[in-house]
């Protein structure tokens, strides 16, 4: 009767793990595009938030090199993309960002152009191995 107990116990418990995985991430990317604010997401975290009132953002046209951080410099993200992120297409960058407390880089991230807005110069980028999702500004 015991080893009957434990054996439904871990079916329920495999389950409620089960339903709680996303396998495809179809949720997460039309969660990411359906914000309109410019930042950085990671996982479900929102690393950098743009606030015009407290932070800055800046364009590097020739370098393709986006920057927002705050006015302190103490909390920013840098992605210095390979090539223009044109709608639909798939780019290569590279993400500086800084956490808590550390600065973090990761080099060589493909991200896919998943929306772009051309009345605000935004773009939203997303890498679904990574789960990281930065919307940027093309600056004019």
């Amino acid at each position: 009767m015991k080893t009957r107990t434990i054996r439904y116990a871990l079916v329920a418990a495999c389950g409620i793990l089960l339903a709680g995985c996303n396998p495809d991430d179809k949720l997460r990317i039309e969660e990411f595009n359906s914000s309109e604010g410019i930042g950085l997401k990671i996982g479900s975290l929102d690393i950098i938030t743009y606030d015009p009132l407290t932070y800055q953002l800046a364009y590097n046209e020739t370098d393709m090199v986006f920057r927002v951080n705050d006015d302190n410099m103490a909390d920013y993200f840098i992605l210095k993309c390979y090539q223009f992120p044109s709608s639909g297409a798939t780019v290569k960058a590279d993400l500086t960002y800084t956490t808590d407390n550390d600065i973090k880089t990761r080099n060589g991230i493909s991200f896919e152009v998943t929306k772009t807005d051309d009345a605000s110069g935004k773009v939203w980028l997303w890498n679904s191995k990574n789960k990281i999702g930065a919307v940027v500004k093309i600056l004019r």
